[in-house]
């Protein structure tokens, strides 16, 4: 677990707290070449926004794993996230994509994808002025209010969600203060 303790200030003059960056860390017994070993990762990052004290924004990072908890992907990530109504619009999210791409690229993850509906069209234009495009559709896998509906993939580098994310949340005016 690594500390992130600073704060921004949005276009409205509202001051927004970025809290700790959390860190799950996962065990996983193998055997190579005859040997057993255990390799440690960190599986989950977490990333929270608050204004006077209460959580606005979240956002969160998980490495996929396979079979028993091997990382064959270790290099990709899928993120999360929710934001809080009148905080939507603000340029926070872009900010909260910034710094979560820039704490995962030092932990080795190098693609971040986005799962959502076709019709959240926020998430979307979040992820795609942050640098990142469809990879693919599933059509009928999720399952919302008894009703089958189909599933988004959305792919970018780190590199280029830490790029355009940045360009984005200056354009919306987010300062960043001295912690």
């Amino acid at each position: 677990m690594f500390n992130l303790d600073m704060f921004i200030k949005l276009k409205d003059g509202r001051e927004v707290k970025i809290g700790k960056v959390q860190s799950e860390g996962v065990i996983s017994r193998v055997v190579i070449n005859g040997k057993k070993v255990s390799r440690h990762r960190i599986n989950n990052y977490i990333l929270t926004a608050f204004y006077n004290s209460k959580k606005v924004a979240s956002f969160n990072v998980t490495r996929p794993t396979t079979v028993h908890g091997i990382y064959y992907s270790k290099h990709v990530g899928e993120m999360g996230y929710f934001v809080a109504k009148g905080f939507r619009g603000s340029g926070l999210s872009y900010y909260m994509v910034y710094c979560m791409a820039k704490s995962v690229l030092k932990m080795g993850i190098k693609i971040i994808l986005i799962n959502t509906i076709p019709s959240n069209k926020a998430s979307i234009t979040l992820f795609s002025r942050s640098g990142g495009k469809k990879a693919g559709l599933m059509e009928k896998v999720l399952k919302i209010n008894k009703k089958y509906v189909d599933s988004l993939w959305m792919e970018s580098t780190a590199g280029n969600v830490i790029k355009n994310s940045r360009k984005m949340w200056e354009k919306k005016g987010v300062k960043e203060l001295k912690s």
